[in-house]
């Protein structure tokens, strides 16, 4: 397999939140990133249009795109149904790979990427006493009509899948590879959950942490010393970079509505996983992707 060297990552684009010709123009200014891997975090669009984005992407993108969903790309439609969707692209294109099904990609002989949607599971902060109420039980079929005790039953199951897959998959690659790119939706830990530009309160992070998969990468990391791994998520739409363990870092991407960026961009064998800077995406300018060519 081509060793793949230049990577993008972009979370949280919410692509619904521009005009259909603005969306299209988007996705094709996409194309002239000089890369070979385009990693989506989750939130791309709501659920009643991925089918149409998404195509639109494996039509004018001619590098791959590994993307996990984001609780945003359910509005509209039922969780069951979306990843059902997932599933069935991932096999049918050449260049969509909805990660959960794919399993892992081989970067380089050294690094693999492997990701999982997440949810954020309730488990951190006060959910008993949180007065938050999320447009999810509004917009994602499996959430509607629910009580507070029966969401967070669903919410656990949720975060436990992702947790059991992330086990799963971390030990197996950890045995043949020594860095690991992980992505993901929710952010694994509370560290870098900002709410208004402030780390999130007990109200809030019942909604913006996955425990249980952050439970996993704490137990096998520290098992496993030699190797690094490096999380990409968004969700919160705040950029922060928080070292967890010495061999554990966590990135999450700032994003605002209606104004859908790459967060980073990089190149090379990623040792380290050091990053370019921020290229903001919308509109993609001649000036704009010279600095991207140039960095890259």
């Amino acid at each position: 397999m081509k060793t793949i060297k230049r990577i993008a990552w972009a979370t949280d684009l919410h692509l619904d939140f521009l005009p259909r010709d603005e969306r299209n123009a988007y996705i094709a200014g996409l194309a002239s990133l000089p890369i070979d891997l385009l990693l989506l975090g989750g939130d791309t669009i709501n659920g009643m249009l991925l089918d149409e984005c998404f195509g639109e992407m494996a039509r004018c993108l001619p590098f791959k795109i590994c993307f996990v969903l984001g609780n945003h790309d359910y509005y509209g439609s039922s969780i069951a149904k979306v990843k059902g969707w997932a599933k069935e692209i991932t096999h049918a294109s050449d260049n969509l790979f909805w990660m959960p099904e794919m399993g892992m990609l081989e970067l380089n002989p050294s690094t693999v990427l492997i990701g999982h949607d997440g949810w954020a599971d309730g488990r951190l902060g006060d959910y008993a006493n949180s007065m938050v109420i999320l447009n999810d039980y509004f917009h994602i079929s499996e959430l509607k009509g629910l009580d507070k005790k029966h969401r967070l039953e669903v919410i656990h199951q949720l975060g436990d899948e992702a947790a059991h897959f992330v086990a799963h998959w971390l030990n197996k690659v950890l045995k043949t590879y020594q860095q690991v790119i992980f992505l993901t939706h929710v952010p694994p830990f509370h560290h870098v959950c900002r709410h208004s530009h402030n780390i999130a309160k007990d109200d809030h992070l019942p909604f913006l942490t996955c425990k249980a998969v952050g439970d996993v990468l704490l137990s096998v990391m520290k098992h496993h010393a030699q190797h690094k791994i490096l999380v990409l998520s968004g969700h919160t739409h705040r950029n922060s970079v928080r070292h967890i363990l010495p061999n554990l870092t966590i990135v999450t991407g700032g994003a605002d509505y209606g104004t859908p960026k790459v967060q980073k961009i990089w190149s090379g064998e990623m040792d380290g996983f050091s990053f370019s800077e921020e290229i903001p995406m919308l509109p993609l300018t001649s000036a704009k992707l010279e600095f991207i060519k140039k960095r890259a």
